[in-house]
């Protein structure tokens, strides 16, 4: 399976400050760690539903180069661990308009956000 890393690199690139390898050095690095995790001979599970991929990264991330002692797959994990953060979905979000549908109606419109209606929300 060949994946290509050029979104993981413009994932770098629209967040600088969480992720610092934006260098052409720390690119090259990081596209390395890339061919390397893609070579790898990674045993999966029969069934994905008992595939961990917290684990995964977890385990990734603790994996040593032999030669020089450092992380292997330190960068790579490390962008795996704030994708896996990421939401993936808006249902929180939904749940709070429809309380706030529920409690601000057409004969109660004018309830102060910041003083009423947070009041009832809570």
């Amino acid at each position: 399976m060949t994946v290509c890393i050029t979104p993981v690199v413009n994932y770098i690139s629209r967040f600088p400050e969480l992720l610092p390898y934006n260098g052409p050095d720390e690119r090259d690095k990081l596209s390395e760690e890339f061919l390397d995790d893609q070579s790898m001979d990674i045993a999966m599970p029969e069934d994905p539903a008992t595939f961990n991929i917290e684990s995964f990264w977890g385990n990734m991330a603790s994996m040593k180069n032999k030669v020089t002692g450092m992380s292997r797959f330190g960068r790579l994990s490390r962008i795996a661990k704030l994708v896996l953060v990421l939401p993936h979905s808006n249902a929180d979000a939904e749940r709070v308009f429809s309380a706030v549908g529920l409690n601000k109606t057409k004969t109660r419109n004018s309830l102060a956000l910041d003083g009423t209606l947070s009041s009832i929300m809570t």
